[in-house]
């Protein structure tokens, strides 16, 4: 995959048709000045572009990994981190000087995803540590516990 250019020229597509345009970022088009989130790997970026007389259409397909803290161990792990069924949708006489700039609406569409928290490997072995700090089910009359 080649370096994704983040701009959409409308000279290069067919009105009527749909085509596709791939290629990987680095993450630095992301941003991020967060202490508990970094992203690593390149962004895989796929996008079906469809261009009719009034509108840009985009469908991006969106993939890379980011790392957030553990929930229980607060140790570094990686999350997949994917954006798809996703649709823009812009006005033709709304985007200027023939190109539409998209980093921001793919930045924005891959933060939204970012897991806001997550558990190392399939349940994290510090968790039987903190189960004695976890309340048990209490005993006696209860009316309200099943509903």
């Amino acid at each position: 995959m080649s370096e994704f250019s983040f701009k959409i020229y409308l000279a290069s597509f067919k009105e009527g048709a749909r085509e596709r345009i791939e290629g990987s970022a680095s993450p630095t088009f992301l941003d991020i000045q967060e202490k508990n989130l970094k992203f690593l790997e390149q962004v895989s970026i796929q996008i079906d572009v469809e261009l009719t007389k009034e509108h840009l259409i985009l469908y991006p397909s969106l993939k890379t990994e980011a790392w957030i803290p553990c929930a229980i161990c607060n140790q570094d792990i990686p999350v997949v981190v994917t954006v798809s069924q996703f649709c823009h949708m812009e006005n033709r006489k709304e985007i200027f000087g023939g190109f539409l700039d998209i980093r921001e609406l793919l930045r924005e569409a891959l933060l939204l995803e970012v897991p806001q928290i997550a558990e190392c490997k399939e349940g994290c072995p510090e968790r039987v540590a903190l189960a004695k700090y976890l309340t048990k089910k209490k005993e006696g009359n209860l009316p309200f516990q099943d509903l």
